[in-house]
């Protein structure tokens, strides 16, 4: 706040005050966005996510202005996303395999994992005809592991984007193998399989 309080008017300063105590209203920005691009050189993003009722008060919008002076301060671009811009089902998509970024919180053990993921994208690219669901259950088993560890790790490669489906539609295990695209083979190596990788998105 010390940054921006000179370019403020000071019937603004005042209602950025808790009347009662005194003390500055806390304002916070929901993400602080870091993009790397191919040559390394990295740029910041600052969002806010809101409900677009709120842009209808006027208070909540000096704040917003706020907010963009500091980031602007700090040469970084600042914006607002209201959940009319955020489609419904790709934050479903997104909330349904997110928790599966980590394995080890599953109990995979570490050094298994490269073993595990690749062998699941392999049967996964060689295997156009079949279900996702058939998959994961010919994949429990091959290895004798705990029935859903299947689930886990594809769950697992959708988070990392090393497999890829239409988030757009609800993610489901009784998708065709030939819906989903392999992204990248950098986490699972090359296994001399005879499946296409795709051109990452």
């Amino acid at each position: 706040m010390e940054e921006i309080i000179p370019n403020l008017d000071e019937e603004l300063l005042k209602r950025l005050v808790n009347q009662k105590t005194g003390e500055p209203l806390i304002l916070t920005t929901t993400f602080l966005i870091t993009k790397k691009d191919e040559n390394g050189e990295l740029s910041y993003f600052a969002r806010s996510v809101k409900d677009y009722r709120q842009l209808e008060n006027k208070q909540v919008i000096e704040r917003y202005e706020i907010m963009k002076k500091y980031w602007e301060g700090k040469g970084v671009d600042y914006g607002i996303i209201t959940n009319k811009e955020i489609p419904l089902m790709v934050a479903k998509n997104i909330e349904f395999i997110h928790p599966y970024f980590h394995l080890e919180e599953y109990g995979i053990e570490e050094e298994m994992q490269g073993f595990l993921k690749n062998r699941l994208v392999d049967m996964i690219g060689n295997s156009e005809t079949k279900k996702i669901n058939e998959i994961l259950s010919m994949f429990d088993n091959e290895f004798n592991i705990d029935q859903g560890t299947g689930i886990a790790i594809y769950k697992h490669l959708l988070s990392r984007k090393i497999l890829s489906v239409d988030m757009n539609e609800a993610i489901s295990f009784k998708q065709s193998c030939n819906s989903v695209q392999i992204l990248t083979k950098a986490e699972v190596g090359n296994s001399g399989s005879n499946y296409k990788y795709a051109n990452p998105i």
